[in-house]
């Protein structure tokens, strides 16, 4: 899961390379009217692609087509989900939001689904639209649980900058029903030597 309000920056020297974190500049508030939640599909993936470079822009973390294929490759249609709402002073909805989950393994090998990303526009941050998006995709884990007769595990890397999101809804995620069942450290994850936090949730019924 990327920063969403913070970029990386690289800097290189003569003899080495040092990681920089650079805060994202102020940007204004913006107020989304009509806030609603959809499914990314075909449809949408192009407007998808337009907010990851609206958030991304200059952190060299925009996956692209990349993200397009792990979606189409990990069942990602039936997971993903995107927030749309209409800017004041417009009147055709954008995207704001989205969060991309896929099928995947945990890092012990068990069936999983993987949170590869959760992103909100600039402007759009600090409004409680992440957690609508993660509590929503829990909600639809806890119904495949049930349909599975067996918890779901949730597991994802992240970044520094992501975890303040899922740190201040620890206890609100428990009581829906996702307990944080492992939680470790993984050095030099990341290309630019950056460590990631790899969590996993049993998300149960």
């Amino acid at each position: 899961m990327e920063a969403q309000e913070r970029s990386v920056k690289l800097i290189w020297t003569a003899e080495e390379k040092t990681v920089a974190e650079k805060k994202a500049k102020e940007t204004p508030k913006v107020k989304f009217k009509n806030l609603k939640l959809e499914s990314i599909t075909d449809k949408n993936l192009a407007e998808i692609l337009q907010a990851e470079r609206k958030i991304y822009s200059g952190t060299g973390l925009i996956s692209g087509q990349a993200m397009v294929e792990d979606i189409k490759k990990g069942n990602g249609f039936k997971y993903s989900l995107a927030m749309a709402g209409i800017r004041p002073g417009k009147k055709q909805a954008e995207i704001v939001a989205y969060i991309v989950a896929i099928e995947d393994e945990t890092d012990e090998g068990d069936p999983s689904v993987y949170l590869e990303d959760i992103a909100v526009i600039p402007g759009a941050q600090k409004q409680g639209i992440g957690w609508e998006l993660l509590k929503t995709l829990v909600d639809n884990l806890k119904k495949k649980a049930a349909q599975d007769g067996k918890p779901v595990l949730l597991d994802m890397h992240l970044r520094e900058g992501s975890r303040a999101l899922l740190q201040k809804h620890q206890d609100d995620l428990k009581n829906l029903g996702a307990a944080l069942i492992e939680e470790v450290l993984v050095s030099d994850y990341y290309d630019n030597g950056e460590d990631s936090l790899y969590q996993v949730y049993a998300v149960t019924a």
